[in-house]
């Protein structure tokens, strides 16, 4: 069940955050060290004064619920997410994670960029659904409900999530921690995870010949800047990987050790140009993100996704690469990811290096959507020419939802009474004028020898075996009923595109192939599908193993893509 949620936080629990901030015992210092030994006394005094007295919560609590927020039940943990639709209705669903110490509202400046990018200087076809999860243990999915929540365990739950929303094709973005997570849903979940883009992504040498040969000064500075933070920047690491409920108990007494302890990475790991966290992003965003740590209580429920990731078996143990097409941006200034090391573990299809922003990309970089080549690149616009890379967009759809008044795609599972039971068609395209895809010169005699004869009217079914789409024209190979005996010529119209048949709107549907304009029998047995509106709709028919299959427009006409 997924329930409706906004966030609401009492009265009295900002009375009290103001009493507690209002009544810190501050530590004394040793002078003139910076920022070198952690966060400045008076630093962090004059935040924890602006955040009783100047930050104003309500503003912000009203931006976050703005957003359409909901909670569920995954594997008895509360998961909550804001589910973002995209007035696009062409739009790719794309799941957005953040890491430690991040919340959804990192991600609140990329809504409209992803969501709308017409408005800020954007192709429509560049439009995302979002779907952004605050993860188990954090914000408002926290407290974590047991232990044992691995990055592995994640992934499984947000792919249900996905499963539960109606999204049978996605994308997913992640960093810090999403950049774990994301992969790993790329592994479980290939069939319907059309690609993976991360920032902040980890790579490791380990130890195999040559491996270290011929690396460039630009990666040599990222394997000094890993090692840099191992000897001097990981105690956080240590601390909540092997101690978290110790530290939990003073981050969740007093929020000005929590906002310490946050703001610090706000400090570390954003662009090193920037002399204070605020010089990176804005002062009211990081107050933002510490507030839904320190009002859901989290900071020690967080902190245990380090212990278990930290105590994870399966983290180490060898695995095949991942077979998801993967896009990584790297921060010059603060990521430590190595191409090579990348590909070993993770199909890269497009790598970005940026010279500005750090970690918290979506806060430092969140920019217009621009298709144009430059050093430094927001956000939305790394996604989308990832996107583009590897034609996120052009194959994914949402199942049962409109494109336009016209246009509906359908993902089905067609049960035929052949081997080729339970394969996927993806349905398109009606109820008016599409036009049939035009066929160069194709064999439509030919007779699939698997297929069976007993469908109403005795014909085979016709298996579209290919489909290649040009900018003109497009062609498919087919073969056709047993009884046909004839070869098309050039232009002729093929029996590749169908007529979708809705009996009323509800899951009882039938497929019927058809040539010039007529019906050519049932072509399959049953049909499970999405309901769409009644009547007849002219589609292409795509049966093929585990195919991601794209409709767009040439003109008025209706155009079918199969990528293996």
């Amino acid at each position: 069940m997924i329930n409706p949620f906004r966030i609401d936080i009492p009265q009295d629990e900002l009375d009290d955050l103001r009493d507690r901030l209002a009544r810190t015992r501050w530590s004394a210092e040793i002078g003139g060290q910076g920022w070198s030994r952690g966060v400045p006394t008076g630093y962090l005094r004059q935040l924890a004064a602006y955040w009783a007295d100047g930050y104003d919560w309500r503003k912000h609590e009203a931006r976050l619920n703005d957003l359409p927020q909901f909670t569920t039940d995954i594997d008895g943990q509360t998961i909550h997410f804001a589910h973002i639709r995209s007035l696009e209705a062409e739009a790719t669903p794309l799941m957005l994670i953040h890491g430690w110490p991040g919340s959804i509202a990192e991600f609140l400046d990329v809504i409209g960029p992803l969501t709308d990018p017409r408005s800020y200087g954007g192709a429509p076809d560049d439009a995302f659904h979002l779907v952004i999860p605050s993860l188990p243990g954090f914000g408002f999915s926290g407290p974590m409900c047991d232990a044992g929540w691995t990055h592995g365990r994640i992934a499984g739950a947000f792919t249900e999530l996905m499963h539960r929303l109606g999204y049978s094709r996605y994308g997913v973005q992640g960093g810090d921690v999403g950049a774990f997570v994301a992969p790993a849903m790329g592994r479980q979940d290939s069939e319907h995870v059309l690609g993976v883009h991360v920032n902040a992504l980890v790579t490791f040498p380990i130890g195999a010949d040559g491996e270290m040969d011929g690396l460039t000064e630009s990666e040599q500075e990222r394997l000094a800047r890993l090692e840099h933070w191992q000897q001097e920047q990981s105690g956080y690491d240590k601390l909540q990987g092997t101690r978290p409920q110790t530290l939990g108990h003073g981050l969740n007494d007093s929020p000005a050790g929590q906002l310490a302890w946050i703001v610090e990475k706000f400090k570390e790991w954003t662009d090193s140009a920037a002399d204070l966290p605020e010089d990176a992003v804005n002062r009211d965003a990081i107050l933002t993100d510490v507030s839904i740590y320190w009002f859901t209580q989290t900071g020690a429920s967080s902190a245990h996704h380090y212990y278990e990731a930290h105590h994870d078996p399966s983290a180490w143990a060898p695995r095949e690469p991942g077979t998801v097409p993967t896009g990584v941006a790297v921060s010059l200034t603060q990521d430590v990811a190595i191409r090579r090391f990348a590909e070993r573990d993770h199909n890269v299809v497009h790598w970005t290096e940026f010279e500005r922003g750090g970690h918290f990309l979506a806060m430092e970089q969140p920019g217009p959507v621009r298709r144009r080549r430059a050093r430094v690149l927001p956000l939305p616009a790394l996604i989308v020419r990832t996107a583009a890379s590897h034609r996120w967009r052009r194959y994914a759809r949402t199942p049962g939802h409109p494109i336009s008044d016209d246009v509906f795609i359908v993902d089905l599972r067609v049960a035929h009474r052949d081997k080729h039971s339970a394969r996927q068609a993806a349905l398109a395209r009606g109820p008016v004028g599409v036009g049939m895809l035009r066929h160069r010169r194709r064999d439509l005699g030919a007779v699939d020898g698997d297929a069976e004869r007993d469908h109403a009217g005795g014909l085979a079914k016709v298996h579209p075996s290919a489909v290649n789409a040009t900018k003109s024209r497009a062609s498919m190979l087919v073969r056709g009923d047993r009884g046909s005996g004839r070869r098309a010529g050039r232009g002729d119209d093929l029996p590749g595109v169908g007529v979708l048949v809705v009996q009323g709107v509800h899951r009882d549907l039938e497929v019927r192939l058809g040539h010039r304009g007529r019906e050519h029998g049932m072509a399959g047995g049953s049909v499970e599908g999405v309901a769409v509106q009644a009547g007849r709709v002219a589609v292409p028919v795509c049966w093929r193993p585990a195919v991601w299959c794209r409709v767009g427009r040439l003109g008025r006409a209706g155009l079918a893509r199969i990528r293996r």
